[in-house]
């Protein structure tokens, strides 16, 4: 859902809304060419916003329809004018490195839970390009998505920030093994996040950094037998004794 809209000293003069799977829609908007504006867009995977300062911010992992898009800038009306939107959240993703290695030995991830030490914000302004005040939301949890072959991504999530944010996060995997349910816990810091930015952190979920030592024997053991059976003289140095 597409939304724009033109403010004229702070007033709201004119908006409107399209829906459309494109990635770019064109508006006609009728404006007094050579004035000022400040122009609004914003788009969202949601319906449409009644009032584009005051937009509710939803919390939840793995859902795609927390991914927004916003642009917020003065112009000069034109006959021909353009906006491009960018992500005002940040964008957060782990993926399981041992996916495919746990899924062969029948570990099903069911569940995920992702627990934040910052309160993020729950409103969004889209006229001034900011989150509002930071909210108690600290906790997520969803349902595992059930991937392709080839996916690793065990959650993502669209995080409002408006600074750069160094986070401390817990995960919370749980995963079944043979019937039974299991978790596993982990603890990331400092994960850095920043506006319209994928961070990424892998992990592996089941495997664990083991070490072995790989030892050569140089000295060669001796055929007693064979040389005994063809009349053979065996000798032995101090070294092999």
């Amino acid at each position: 859902t597409y939304h724009l809209a033109f403010y004229y000293g702070g007033n709201l003069e004119w908006s409107g809304t399209q829906t459309s799977t494109a990635t770019s829609v064109k508006f006609q908007p009728e404006l007094i060419i050579g004035e000022n504006y400040k122009l609004v867009a914003y788009a969202t995977f949601g319906g449409e916003q009644a009032d584009l300062t005051n937009i509710a911010v939803s919390s939840g992992i793995n859902n795609e329809a927390n991914d927004a898009y916003s642009c917020t800038k003065d112009v000069e009306a034109s006959l021909t004018m353009s906006a491009t939107l960018t992500r005002p959240s940040a964008k957060l993703r782990f993926l399981a490195k041992d996916y495919e290695t746990g899924k062969a030995h029948g570990f099903n991830i069911t569940k995920v839970s992702v627990e934040y030490t910052n309160g993020y914000a729950e409103t969004f302004n889209a006229y001034e390009g900011l989150y509002g005040a930071a909210g108690t939301t600290k906790t997520s949890e969803a349902a595992a998505v059930e991937y392709t072959q080839t996916e690793n991504t065990v959650f993502t999530d669209y995080i409002p920030v408006n600074a750069d944010v160094d986070e401390t996060i817990k995960v919370v995997v749980t995963y079944t093994d043979g019937g039974v349910e299991k978790a596993r816990e982990f603890d990331f810091t400092p994960v850095p996040l920043k506006r319209n930015y994928l961070t990424t952190i892998m992990a592996n979920v089941w495997k664990e950094q083991a070490e072995v030592e790989v030892i050569i024997d140089e000295i060669l053991n001796i055929n007693f037998e064979y040389a005994a059976k063809h009349g053979g003289e065996v000798t032995l140095d101090k070294e092999t004794t």
